[in-house]
């Protein structure tokens, strides 16, 4: 069992921490079950709660107190965001990997604990959070579990104005993935993932190569649409050498409300 500090929320405000533990194991250890507890009343809860894992050296100088970082982010381990090992959205969560499906745990190794706390309360809030490792039996872990994230922080909607926008993604490799998770902060009213089982084959027969490291698109064509009827707008995006710069540009926007 691992857990956060006690950490502070001050009344009518947010607050995300981050802690750097280390996994109380003197072996090699494969895990299938991680549960969650956090503290919540009718007064503050938890926004989220995300553990990451620390790639970085095991000797590294880290603050052992929590520390205020949005997601863990700014370079830990030598990444701008570390490996996500689980993630939950509600107090009391437990998280059941299928069967033959865990993930492993090294003696030494060192996790990110990631809380995001909302206090609507009149006075400051002190909380924590609990995790709980549940050991496989021996030789029962057939397949070790990996995890990836796709996401953008650059979508801007102007006041008084609603719209949605849709991504796509095409899977770079044959995967079996057993849990989907969407997050978002602030003005997100409603999330779905859609899994289109055919895209795939449709792309590769229309690029004429089954590897999609052989693909190609359109930087001009490839644009994301946002729902018909709300905005005329679009999201442009190129894939330059640093990364995806994406860039968003709004045609009409709403008469204001009286």
């Amino acid at each position: 069992m691992i857990r956060t500090s006690r950490f502070p929320v001050a009344a009518r405000s947010e607050r995300e921490v981050c802690q750097v533990v280390r996994v109380p194991v003197r072996r090699p250890t494969d895990v299938d079950q991680i549960a969650v507890r956090m503290p919540a009343t009718a007064a503050y809860s938890s926004h989220h709660f995300t553990i990451f894992l620390y790639t970085g050296n095991d000797d590294d100088p880290l603050p052992s107190d929590p520390f205020d970082a949005r997601g863990c982010v700014g370079g830990m381990g030598g990444q701008g965001v570390s490996p996500i090992l689980a993630f939950v959205q509600r107090p009391r969560q437990r998280l059941r990997f299928p069967s033959g499906v865990g993930i492993s745990l090294r003696p030494g190794q060192r996790l990110l604990l990631n809380a995001h706390y909302v206090n609507g309360g009149e006075t400051t809030a002190t909380v924590a959070a609990t995790v709980k490792f549940r050991s496989a039996l021996r030789g029962s872990i057939r397949h070790h579990a990996r995890t990836f994230q796709l996401g953008t922080a650059d979508i801007l909607v102007p006041p008084s104005v609603a719209g949605s926008a849709t991504a796509r993604w095409h899977a770079p490799l044959p995967m079996n993935v057993f849990s989907l998770t969407l997050h978002s902060h602030k003005h997100t009213t409603a999330a779905s993932i859609e899994l289109l089982d055919a895209a795939g084959d449709a792309l590769a027969a229309a690029q004429g190569n089954p590897l999609p490291d052989a693909w190609r698109s359109d930087a001009a064509a490839e644009r994301i649409h946002f729902a018909p009827g709300l905005l005329t707008t679009t999201m442009r995006y190129t894939n330059r050498p640093s990364g995806i710069q994406q860039v968003i540009s709004f045609t009409g926007h709403r008469k204001r409300r009286r």
